[in-house]
């Protein structure tokens, strides 16, 4: 879904998926959604032709851990608490609405996230999934 973006920035898909990853039940066309969010504002964090959007997924212990990971900007650290914030952007013409859509499918799914940036090397999102027992 977000091919055509990439390929029209010149910029770099790198996934690690491991095989072994259990399926978990939730609503797909929601997750769509969010990771869709995540992976636009990714690429437009980033400089075309220089752009590398990473995705790793494997298991850890009694969670799935999926990373996504951007070599933009950044985010500087007093800003990181208002990401999910309704409202807040930092793009010009954003509405500030899709990482709060993002954290309302997640929370709906209990799915937890964190979110680590350093200016001028990028941002990772931890997409942690807990895996029922």
């Amino acid at each position: 879904m977000i091919r055509d973006r990439l390929d029209l920035n010149k910029m770099k898909l790198e996934t690690t998926i491991k095989e072994d990853l259990p399926r978990l039940l939730m609503d797909k066309e929601k997750m769509k959604i969010a990771f869709l969010n995540i992976f636009i504002n990714a690429i437009e964090a980033m400089k075309p032709g220089h752009g590398i959007l990473s995705i790793i997924a494997e298991k850890m212990d009694t969670k799935i851990i999926v990373k996504v990971s951007d070599n933009g900007k950044g985010i500087e650290e007093e800003n990181l608490d208002k990401l999910f914030d309704p409202f807040y952007t930092a793009k010009q013409g954003g509405m500030g609405l899709g990482l709060t859509t993002t954290q309302s499918i997640f929370n709906s799914h209990k799915i937890d996230v964190e979110v680590t940036s350093q200016l001028d090397v990028g941002t990772t999102f931890h997409i942690i999934f807990n895996l029922p027992e």
